[in-house]
């Protein structure tokens, strides 16, 4: 029997009620994540549903929006749950009230997900640094690898000068040097150069590494002070940035906290290398504080006339204040908020999604969500509803498209401004990669603007022309020489493609990138300090892998976030099934009659993978209709799976009377238990 219940509360129903329910499977989406609804819910008015919704006749006068929407609404069948979430009353009279339910996931997509993850109000709590040589991502809530970053300071701090053993610009050149003219046999010599003093003493005591490294592994935090002058702070104050950060699995799983949910199932926390994914900032948690000296003030001098008489040296204030004397460099206490790059939760958890090919599973009874593995999908065993399917499969056309995987590059980070370059335009020039830049010449007749991606160093090479221009060191005069040959076009975290060019294309986007270096990740970008002297700088979000003992790459031994790497690349290792299946995904649809407890199964299951006679499917979604006393047919809308990832034997995929229809080798051992008379065919 149909039933509504709010907050345990049972509503009374008229014999002629009737809801509709859709359940929506969110691993097929790379745009949103689908909730699970009820439509078209009409609750008779009586007394005892006026008390759980109020008077229709006060709704018009309501002007809150939220008088109109009550959580804790569940619909049930048999006393078994079918869906439960936040009943939103569109219209009342008074015969009825006529609405919606919107299920967990809808209201998790409602209240937040136009909010930053860094609002999770845990992320606001105050923390003290724990400094240790090696950090768990199953028990510690960040990491601490060293970054190299030359810019972290630049431009927020005064100019100062620096000795630097600098190329020799009179080199092999003649020069006065007292009481002879000499040849300058130096090719490099100290020279002074104009620098900021926090970059220089950066460089000096950290060699410009965040994160910097003890001797016994932990992180140098130094306490420190001096002067306020830049000389002062160039030679004796010791700075080091100080940056943990987080575990991408320890900020969705707050994050779900945060939003009511717990996690349960994690594909993330189960797989080795997808654990010790962090996400990377430029953040320094070192508490900075200034003395001040004495008190300032600045004016400006002015003339004016006044009927014709001159009057001089007027002053009117424009500033006052303190002279900063000294400072003071320590690490205390931190945000985790100030840890996070400015992303909306939607967009972070389809960038998650759609980076390491994972989904959230929103489990229908409870307020748990599961993080579960795309890939295994198709690599489960299929579930058989063969029986409970009536009529026939409506298919739409078969696709083959193009899968387009965009990375979201920080500009921000000058590394990439120098040395990276979309390559998208000139993907139909792509030849074989090789593994060395030496292995280039041995290319024969190489085709003007052909390009190849050489595997030593992550970029990409392009056969073209050139010209090299410079000024002759005797003559002074400007020398040219043409050359043709492989110059390298930019280096590697590039947009990736899979089944390029086909007619459609479907793009799947992620605002994750990366940072290059292999042994040493490198960057530059300007660092925020926790400091109200410094403009705040902006980054977005980049992964990387904890290494264990404080180091850090793009790339373990087994899994690399460069998705076209052809051997550990993302899109190998992570979405060598899934992307083959979307690319040639069938839109299918069909009815199924389902009782009750057939029904609530493939509901919770509704991201497997399903079989009929016809072969295997991926349910989107499941709609059907419940009145007070019945089940109507199910409309199931789903997807036939072209491309399967294995191959099977009779024994575990197909029964006796099922119609073979897969486009994989077939293995025939077994065949014998069914058609023993055809054995020696």
């Amino acid at each position: 029997m149909l039933s509504f219940l709010l907050n345990n509360n049972p509503f009374v129903l008229s014999q002629d009620t009737t809801v509709r329910l859709e359940w929506n499977n969110p691993a097929l989406h790379t745009d949103k994540l689908p909730g699970d609804i009820g439509i078209d819910i009409s609750i008779p008015v009586n007394d005892n549903n006026r008390m759980l919704l109020g008077n229709p006749g006060r709704f018009e006068k309501a002007t809150s929006k939220n008088s109109r929407e009550f959580s804790g609404f569940e619909i049930r069948y048999g006393g078994v749950l079918l869906m439960i979430g936040t009943l939103i009353i569109q219209n009342a009279n008074e015969d009825s009230y006529s609405g919606w339910l919107r299920s967990s996931i809808g209201n998790l997509a409602e209240i937040h997900r136009e909010k930053f993850i860094y609002d999770s109000i845990s992320f606001n709590e105050e923390k003290i640094f724990i400094n240790k040589s090696n950090y768990d991502p199953d028990s510690d809530e960040y990491g601490c690898p060293q970054v190299l970053n030359t810019y972290f300071f630049k431009d927020k701090g005064q100019t100062t000068q620096a000795s630097r053993y600098l190329p020799n610009p009179n080199y092999n050149k003649w020069i006065w040097e007292f009481p002879i003219f000499k040849k300058d046999e130096r090719e490099y010599r100290w020279q002074l150069v104009k620098t900021e003093d926090y970059t220089e003493a950066f460089m000096q005591r950290s060699g410009c590494i965040v994160n910097k490294k003890n001797i016994d592994g932990t992180i140098r935090t130094p306490d420190t002070n001096s002067k306020a002058d830049p000389e002062n702070i160039r030679d004796n104050l010791d700075v080091a940035v100080v940056s943990p950060m987080l575990f991408l699995s320890y900020v969705l799983k707050t994050i779900f906290k945060d939003a009511g949910f717990y996690v349960d199932e994690n594909f993330i926390l189960d797989n080795d290398d997808l654990k010790r994914l962090i996400i990377y900032h430029n953040y320094d948690i070192t508490e900075i504080r200034h003395t001040e000296d004495f008190n300032v003030s600045y004016s400006d001098k002015y003339s004016m006339q006044v009927d014709d008489i001159l009057i001089d040296y007027q002053t009117e204030p424009v500033s006052v204040g303190f002279l900063i004397d000294s400072v003071y460099r320590k690490v205390n206490k931190f945000y985790y908020k100030k840890l996070l790059p400015q992303i909306k939760l939607g967009d972070f958890l389809l960038s998650t999604m759609n980076n390491i090919n994972v989904f959230p599973f929103f489990r229908r009874e409870r307020n748990i969500v599961d993080i579960i593995d795309r890939e295994s999908i198709l690599t489960q065993k299929a579930i058989n509803i063969d029986e409970y399917m009536i009529g026939q499969w409506n298919m739409a056309a078969e696709t083959d498209s193009t899968l387009k995987f965009l990375n979201q590059i920080d500009s921000d980070d000058f590394v990439f401004s120098e040395i990276w370059l979309d390559i998208s335009e000139y993907r139909d020039k792509e030849k074989e990669p090789v593994d060395l830049w030496t292995a280039l010449a041995n290319i024969e007749n190489p085709e003007i603007d052909e390009i190849r991606f050489v595997k030593e160093s992550n970029g990409y090479a392009q056969y073209k022309l050139w010209l090299n221009e410079w000024d002759s060191e005797e003559t002074g005069d400007q020398v040219q020489e043409k050359f043709i040959g492989w110059d390298l076009l930019t280096k590697g975290f590039q947009n990736a493609y899979f089944n390029y060019g086909k007619e459609t294309e479907l793009e799947i986007k992620t605002e994750f990138s990366s940072l290059f270096g292999e042994q040493l990740p490198y960057t530059k970008q300007r660092g925020n300090m926790q400091s109200e002297q410094f403009e705040f700088e902006t980054f977005s979000p980049r992964l990387l892998f904890y290494n264990a003992n404080n180091d850090a790459s793009y790339k373990t031994e087994n899994l690399s976030l460069d998705f076209e790497d052809s051997e550990i690349g993302l899109l190998k290792k992570r979405w060598n099934l899934w992307a083959r299946f979307l690319s040639t995904k069938q839109e299918v649809s069909r009815n199924a009659d389902f009782p009750l407890n057939a029904l609530i199964y493939v509901v919770n299951n509704i991201y497997k993978k399903y079989r009929s006679q016809e072969g295997e499917f991926i349910i989107d979604s499941i709609s059907t209709e419940f009145g007070i006393n019945r089940i109507s047919i199910s409309e199931m809308k789903a997807y036939k799976i072209n491309y399967s990832p294995k191959t099977y034997s009779l024994t575990d995929m197909w029964q006796l009377n099922d119609i073979i229809k897969v486009d994989d080798m077939i293995d025939f051992d077994g065949l014998e238990r069914y058609y023993p008379m055809v054995v020696n065919f």
